[in-house]
């Protein structure tokens, strides 16, 4: 199972003034989260079923972050548990966590800890989108240019 939220999150923040949609001294970042429980993939006969893991959180991780590649450092948070934990950064500044919520597993009462991952949404909403340039032509009148049909056939023999 996977569910993802996108939504807003408070933290105190004496540098926060009251404002029209600000709350003096709560600073309101919006955080992209998500959470994977139980088997990784569908019900299926050509592979035993395997349960969710750091690596299938983390390939949903790039997946969405994709041009761009994050780092995944080991830290700690005190939602996670210790030795699952990792702060993520795809820009200078740590841009998000990632790892396993025993914590929660008791009140829950499932056998084995979620697996979660907090995204800083305005630093995913940053990216270098790749963009659209012209492939050059050639300027002089009967100069053949390197990407002509004419080129290419020539260079594929």
């Amino acid at each position: 199972m996977r569910v993802f939220e996108a939504g807003r999150v408070f933290k105190r923040d004496t540098s926060v003034q009251k404002g029209a949609f600000a709350v003096a001294g709560v600073a309101q970042p919006m955080r992209l989260a998500g959470l994977a429980y139980g088997s990784a993939d569908e019900t299926q006969w050509a592979a035993k079923e395997r349960a969710a893991d750091f690596f299938d959180i983390k390939g949903d991780i790039e997946a969405l972050l994709a041009p761009r590649v994050a780092r995944f450092v080991a830290d700690e948070h005190p939602a996670l548990h210790p030795g699952a934990r990792r702060v993520l950064s795809w820009t200078a500044t740590p841009s998000g966590l990632s790892g396993a919520s025993p914590p929660l597993a008791p009140g829950l009462r499932v056998p084995v800890a979620p697996l979660m991952f907090e995204l800083d949404l305005e630093a995913l909403k940053q990216a270098d989108v790749p963009a659209f340039q012209p492939i050059p032509r050639s300027s002089r009148r009967g100069e053949t240019s390197r990407w002509s049909p004419a080129s290419m056939s020539r260079t594929m023999r």
